[in-house]
């Protein structure tokens, strides 16, 4: 189920008011890590390829394609400052037959990781539009998958390698290493271009 963090919720609710959600959907972006300003759209300009979700009185409008991924999606607010704040949205890894991919989130050193990652690591790196996610965590490594402005950014290891993993193992001292499992060359808008030598 699409699921909101509190700050995302509140805005969301904020935003939602005086509309005719009888009349309007709201449109979800298609892409995992996307930032997004909330888009009302009419509920009879739903596109053939669209299909939506009603979660809570309001109609969500999204691509077909990722409807096993919007199931179990996250929507979150990150404030901008002296800029207007976006909403980001967050897809769960999901295979061909439809299983979300990831790490046990039973294990107490993933909820560990998970909450550095919302509390200090994401914030951080949101500077530069980007996002991190845990990918897996196995035999004491964690594997993180970058999106947004660090889809394909450059400057993703010596973050990863100079930034994250040494916070990680302050905080988690069993931590071996941390490993990027995210396919750089198909980022859209890296923050820093990366230099393919052909």
């Amino acid at each position: 189920m699409l699921s909101f963090t509190d700050i995302a919720k509140k805005r969301f609710e904020e935003l939602l008011k005086g509309k005719d959600l009888n009349v309007y959907g709201v449109r979800l972006p298609s892409n995992d890590g996307a930032y997004f300003d909330l888009e009302f759209l009419h509920l009879g300009e739903v596109g053939f390829e669209e299909t939506f979700l009603e979660i809570g009185g309001v109609m969500f409008v999204f691509d077909k394609k990722v409807k096993p991924q919007i199931d179990r999606a996250k929507i979150d607010y990150v404030p901008g400052g002296i800029l207007p704040g976006k909403f980001q949205i967050e897809f769960p890894e999901v295979t061909e037959q439809g299983a979300v991919v990831g790490a046990d989130f039973s294990n107490p050193t993933v909820k560990k990781i998970q909450d550095l990652l919302d509390n200090e690591i994401n914030p951080s790196i949101a500077a530069h539009g980007g996002t991190a996610r845990i990918y897996d965590y196995k035999d004491n490594v964690l594997y993180l998958q970058f999106g947004g402005g660090c889809h394909g950014c450059g400057m993703v290891d010596a973050t990863l390698k100079q930034g994250i993993e040494v916070r990680m193992k302050e905080v988690i001292p069993e931590l071996i290493a941390v490993k990027d499992q995210t396919d750089h060359t198909t980022g859209a808008n890296p923050y820093f271009p990366s230099q393919h030598s052909h």
